[in-house]
């Protein structure tokens, strides 16, 4: 006979706030899922998309910076081209006074109202936490090249995705940009994110 049903979960900070643990009825095994998941049910994770459309040399840029706070950025970069392009990540990147437009972050739990603790560099009217920014012009990608790499091979275009997780640099300014290298391009950059304090 399984022994899990011993166990208990705490699942908030008062008193009471615990559960049984959950097992699988074929299996007994204890079930649970990843904490990016987890984090899109507490109303913590975030999606933003930029897109271009164009000749040779169309640009998607995303530009923000983190919070000078505890509250670390984990962040996933996928990035698509129809042809032939270059992406690239920077950190601590300049970026042109007001050359760029707000770019929402959508709650990925759409029940929640919570807003994004990021901060948009580069947005016509200034920059504010609570967005970031598309279409920003990138003048010096920063003292780091987090990530750089071609995509697609001639005209066959290509798609790729960072399987690694990005912990971003508190109060940091970040450029993310996808540059097409053919005609009739299409780019797209996404950053899906999520927010979080380290518990120790």
């Amino acid at each position: 006979m399984s022994k899990w049903n011993l166990l208990r979960g705490r699942w908030g900070s008062g008193a009471g706030e615990t559960d049984e643990i959950r097992i699988d009825a074929s299996t007994n095994t204890i079930q649970t899922i990843e904490y990016e998941h987890h984090e899109i049910h507490s109303g913590s994770s975030y999606h933003a998309e930029a897109k271009a459309a164009g000749g040779s040399g169309t640009k998607a840029t995303i530009t923000f910076q983190t919070p000078d706070t505890t509250k670390y950025i984990h962040a996933f970069i996928h990035m698509v081209s129809n042809v032939e392009a270059q992406y690239t990540m920077g950190e601590g990147s300049t970026v042109t006074a007001a050359s760029g437009t707000t770019l929402a972050a959508l709650n990925r739990n759409r029940n929640i109202l919570t807003a994004t603790v990021v901060i948009s560099e580069g947005t016509t009217g200034g920059d504010a936490a609570g967005a970031l920014t598309q279409g920003a012009t990138v003048t010096n990608f920063g003292t780091m090249l987090i990530d750089e790499r071609q995509i697609g091979i001639g005209k066959t275009g290509g798609e790729d995705r960072g399987d690694s997780e990005w912990v971003l640099k508190r109060n940091t300014v970040y450029a993310l940009e996808i540059e097409s290298q053919a005609t009739a391009s299409e780019v797209s950059i996404r950053i899906d994110y999520y927010e979080h304090t380290d518990k120790h």
